[in-house]
């Protein structure tokens, strides 16, 4: 089975210096414009994988204490454990059973060094971006997926 993925972007008008290689890449693009129709029309949409034999199952999430959720860039199946702290202020990793962490949004503004107040992270699966928060300070920004 095909699977594609459409991925759209916009250009703007080049410059005047730039025309001759625009015209080229019109030509091109011409060209090949059917072949594109073509398999585009026969993509299929891309759906969530099925169930890999060493992806784990709700039972076996719920007998670690755990659930069974899907996470990640590639919505890969995983058994998330939430932390008993999950959410309380906190100024350093001691303070929590996971990371102390300020998410993206809350770290817009401040820099690498400042003081900073984060929250205990909510379980063992922490995806997307935000700081960490060491002795009060802030960390740098790192997104993780």
């Amino acid at each position: 089975m095909l699977r594609c993925r459409t991925v759209v972007s916009y250009v703007r008008d080049p410059p005047i210096a730039e025309t001759a290689v625009s015209n080229h890449h019109r030509r091109v693009i011409a060209r090949f414009a059917p072949l594109l129709i073509l398999l585009a029309g026969s993509c299929a949409p891309v759906e969530r994988e099925a169930a890999r034999e060493d992806a784990p199952t709700a039972a076996q999430c719920a007998a670690r204490g755990a659930f069974l959720d899907h996470r990640g860039m590639f919505d890969t199946a995983m058994c998330v454990t939430p932390f008993p702290d999950a959410g309380k202020v906190c100024s350093d990793k001691a303070d929590c059973a996971g990371r102390c962490i300020l998410d993206r949004d809350a770290a817009v503004g401040k820099s690498v060094g400042s003081e900073a107040t984060g929250r205990c992270q909510a379980d063992d699966a922490l995806f997307g971006c935000h700081a960490d928060v060491v002795g009060g300070k802030m960390m740098r920004t790192i997104c993780e997926d």
